[in-house]
């Protein structure tokens, strides 16, 4: 359910870095991106290091 609630945020995000997102705070981890327009709206409220 996390994974839709994501998307219905974020409408640009992918599937796949739903997944990421989802998976990353499962197991308290990081997510590395170079997706900053997808993912700064969502920075605050899940672990992301942008690698560029």
């Amino acid at each position: 359910m996390e994974m839709g609630e994501i998307k219905s945020v974020a409408r640009r995000i992918s599937l796949a870095d739903c997944c990421g997102l989802v998976l990353g705070r499962r197991l308290d981890a990081t997510l590395l991106t170079a997706d900053h327009h997808e993912m700064d709206a969502l920075a605050r409220d899940y672990r992301i290091q942008f690698i560029r």
